[in-house]
Formats: structure tokens, C-alpha cells, sequence
């Protein structure tokens, strides 16, 4: 609900109509390089070995600042739930408490299991369409008010950060092709299972967004939204469905961010144990646990990286979640946006000698590389509303990943001064 505000439902069908777009295109790549999966390597097998690497460089740093950001907004959120029953710890204790965990058993490689995932997210899904059917049951078509879409809730101050929002909830989305090796018909299913998954999120993220909004009311959703905070999800549910349903989404969230923060710090560690292994990063990193396999000094790398991602702003009284979770999260998709606009434009010059027969594909890739580099551009602009302050070092994070590009391009001349 933050940026601008009831705009929110349209910036998740603005980031679908962009994804839906790259999605041809990366389907079509993916038949051409089977078995990649992440967007680095098909960078890298269009433009080279230094392109890939400077954009697997970006790729850990998005990676790590998700992590930190999932990482703040699990003490946030931890700390609510236990509020309502009277134990106010701070979110700095539980967010303590969780690093604390999530480090363990990332340096012992330990994951939840696909089923215990897939049953977490599925019940918060369920609870969210159960409140989208509440609220047309009460109210009706008023329940989505047209008035949302109107020009001045769009055309304003803060649409780069609606669309931070609404492309950050595609993160993952094109995970399919990690399995097209086990796939039977990869040239079939992958492309049904990324296209249908964006689809499907563009669809129940507007719906969803579009009825917080006519709870709250068009006019005043925003400023709902920040005085609410990360309650606002919850404090309509509970109009809506009640309040022990607001409590039992409220736990479902906090167990599935754990979830997603272990995930994450696996995710990073093993990006960082594959640059470490490719002489990007110290080979120290690039050692293994000989009793699991596990990438553990890898693991301990992102953990140092996150507490100081926690504790720096922590000090200097930032919020947890309008300032380091938000601002974090920004960083990590607008590197993610660059990384699919590195990969849209990969997608035009490797079909782009076969334009007659791969028309469509060219053309939708050169449609999301626009709307692509259109939302970065934007997140770069809206960046300081995330922060807080107009002035700051925090401003800056955006032009760090330029910087790890370059440091990533200039690694890989070194160890390949032929490339």
C-alpha cells in the first residue's frame, strides 16, 4: 500500500504484463540452453564469461540483501504475534533469535522440505482468498472500487515503489526451468508451468491488493497503510473474517518468512560458493563441509553480511520494516529486474539472426526489456522514499551494483585474460 497508495493493484498487472512478456522469450532461451536454470548462465552464454560473471556477482547481492531484508521483517512481524499475547520482546531480540537459528542450520546446509513449504504457502493462500470471498460476500462489486484506477491515484509521487512491490512478488517465478532436465516434455511444460505461474499471481495479487484497498478506502488507503504498517494485511483480514483469522494468518506468515529466510540463505550461500570456486570471490569460501557436503564458510560469509545489514541501521533506530526490510527489498529486485533485463536482451540478440521464424519472441523480449529498465529506473528515482530520508549513504545502495558488476567483469579478465 506504500508509494502511491491505491494505485498498488495496477503495478501488479503492470509487473505481470512485463513478466508474461519476458516469459516468452526465457522459455525460448531455456529450450536453447537446457539445464541452466539460473539467469546468470544464460547471460553468460550470450555475452560472455565476463558479463556472466559481473551478473552472477549482482545476482548474491540481490540474494544476500533479500535475505537481510526477510531476515528484519521476521523479527518485525514475530514480535506482533507475540505482542497480542502480552510478551513484547522487540523485533531486534526475535530477529536475534532467528539469525541465530537460520546460520545453524544454514551451515549444515538444512532445508524445509517441499511438502512442509508447499502446505505453509497454500494455507496462506487459502486464507487470503477466503478474505477476497468475505469481502464480495459483504460488500459486493463495491468491494473493488473502479476508483482505484483513476489518474490521480496513479500518475504520482511513489509508483517506482508500487512497482518494487508488485515485481517483488514474482521473485522465483521462472524456477520451472530448473527442472527441465526431469521433465518429460520440457519444450511443453516448462513454458505452461512459468507462463501460468505469472498468471496466477498477477491475478490473486490484484484481486487481493485491489479489495485491501476498497476496505480501507481509496482515499486513505495509504495513509492507512502507513500508520498501520505491516499490520494492514492483518487489520483487514480481521474486518473481514475475524479476529482468530487474522491471528492464524498472522502465525502462517511468520512461519513461512522463517521458511523463506532459511531458503534464501541457502540460495546465497551457494551462489557464493559457486563465485568463490569460479575465483571471484577468496577461495577460503569455496570450501566444503566434509561430513554433509554443505557450503559452510559460504554460509557464515552471507550470516556476517546480514548481521551487519541488521545491526548498522539497527543502531541508528531505523525501522525494521518501513526503512531496512523495504529498502532491502528494493535493492534485491531492482538487481533481480536488471538481471531479467540482461536476460531479455540476451533473448534479442540470440534470436534476433533468426527474426523471421522467431518474430514474437524478439518482439516480446524487446517489450519487457523496456518495461524492465522503465521499473528500475523507477526504484532507482522512488528510492529515498523507502529510505526515509533524502539524504544518506543508505540513497546510494542502488549504485552498488554497478560497482559488483564491474568487480565481477574485472575478476573474470584476470583469471581469463583471453575472454
Amino acid at each position: 500500500m506504500l508509494g502511491n497508495g491505491p494505485g498498488l493493484p495496477l503495478a501488479y498487472l503492470i509487473a505481470g504484463a512485463v513478466l508474461l512478456c519476458f516469459s516468452i522469450g526465457y522459455c525460448a532461451l531455456v529450450a536453447e540452453f537446457p539445464g541452466s536454470g539460473a539467469f546468470y548462465l544464460y547471460i553468460r552464454n550470450v555475452f560472455g564469461e565476463r558479463v556472466g560473471m559481473g551478473a552472477a556477482l549482482v545476482a548474491l547481492v540481490s540474494y544476500t540483501a533479500l535475505t537481510a531484508s526477510v531476515a528484519a521483517g521476521m523479527g518485525y512481524f514475530t514480535d506482533l504475534v507475540f505482542s497480542s499475547f502480552g510478551v513484547s520482546l522487540g523485533w531486534k531480540v526475535w530477529a536475534a533469535i532467528g539469525f541465530c537459528i537460520v546460520s545453524v542450520l544454514g551451515r549444515l546446509s538444512a532445508d524445509l522440505g517441499a511438502k512442509v513449504l508447499l502446505i505453509i504457502v497454500a494455507s496462506e493462500f487459502l486464507i487470503l482468498i477466503g478474505l477476497d470471498l468475505a469481502a464480495v460476500a459483504q460488500d459486493g462489486i463495491a468491494a473493488l472500487p473502479a476508483a482505484s484506477f483513476a489518474p490521480e491515484h496513479l500518475l504520482v509521487p511513489g509508483i517506482g515503489v508500487a512497482l518494487m512491490v508488485g515485481f517483488t512478488s514474482f521473485i522465483g517465478f521462472e524456477s520451472a526451468a530448473l527442472y527441465s532436465a526431469e521433465s518429460k516434455d520440457p519444450k511443453r511444460s516448462i513454458p505452461r508451468a512459468t507462463v501460468m505461474a505469472v498468471l496466477l499471481i498477477s491475478i490473486f495479487y490484484f484481486i487481493t491488493s485491489w479489495i485491501i484497498v476498497g476496505t480501507l478506502g481509496v482515499d486513505t488507503a495509504r495513509e492507512a497503510a502507513i500508520k498501520l504498517q505491516g499490520e494492514v494485511v492483518g487489520e483487514v483480514i480481521k474486518q473481514r473474517c475475524g479476529e482468530w483469522v487474522a491471528l492464524l494468518a498472522s502465525v502462517m506468515l511468520c512461519a513461512s518468512i522463517f521458511a523463506s529466510y532459511l531458503s534464501l540463505q541457502n540460495a546465497a550461500s551457494r551462489y557464493a560458493l559457486a563465485l568463490s570456486q569460479q575465483g571471484c570471490l577468496p577461495r577460503y569460501f569455496s570450501v566444503v563441509s566434509t561430513r554433509n557436503g554443505a557450503p559452510a564458510r559460504a554460509s557464515t560469509l552471507i550470516s556476517v553480511v546480514v548481521a551487519l545489514a541488521l545491526i548498522i541501521p539497527a543502531l541508528q533506530g531505523a525501522s525494521p520494516y518501513l526503512t531496512l526490510g523495504a529498502s532491502s527489498a528494493a535493492l534485491a529486485t531492482l538487481g533481480i529486474v536488471l538481471l531479467q533485463a540482461f536476460v531479455a536482451a540476451a533473448i534479442i540478440v540470440h534470436f534476433f539472426t533468426r527474426l523471421r521464424e522467431r518474430r514474437a519472441v524478439v518482439i516480446t523480449a524487446v517489450i519487457a526489456l523496456v518495461g524492465l529498465l522503465a521499473t528500475a529506473l523507477l526504484v532507482v528515482q522512488n528510492y529515498s522514499l523507502l529510505t526515509g530520508s533524502e539524504d544518506g549513504l543508505a540513497n546510494y545502495l542502488p549504485w552498488s551494483l554497478v560497482l559488483f558488476f564491474a568487480y565481477g567483469m574485472i575478476r573474470a579478465t584476470r583469471r581469463s585474460p583471453d575472454v
